[in-house]
């Protein structure tokens, strides 16, 4: 069950984050945590938390930390302070624009 009494867009960037990082879709992540595709969303919105047995399935799915998720401040992806797994947003953004040209090419 979900927490739901405060919201945090934070939250939810950073579990849109670390899904996109660790290519795992909705679907992946509400079968692995035996919850609905909607209350997953609901956590990518920011608009609702994971129980704490539900938090710590979806870092071991994801290799991000508790901490990092939880961490009150927004997101600045610009920033060099925050990475996940030890690489900066960004770079993973480039790396995954790389992969899709390259895969799209001819």
């Amino acid at each position: 069950m979900s927490r739901e009494s405060t919201t945090s867009p934070a939250f939810g960037q950073r579990i849109r984050a670390a899904m996109a990082v660790a290519r795992v879709s909705r679907q992946e992540i509400a079968r692995a945590c035996n919850i609905s595709v909607q209350a997953v969303q609901r956590w990518c919105d920011g608009t609702a938390y994971p129980s704490s047995s539900k938090l710590m399935t979806f870092c071991e799915i994801t290799g991000c930390s508790a901490e990092w998720l939880l961490w009150p401040h927004p997101v600045d992806i610009r920033s060099t302070d925050w990475a996940i797994n030890g690489t900066h947003i960004k770079n993973i953004v480039r790396q995954c624009m790389d992969e899709m040209a390259s895969e799209a090419a001819p």
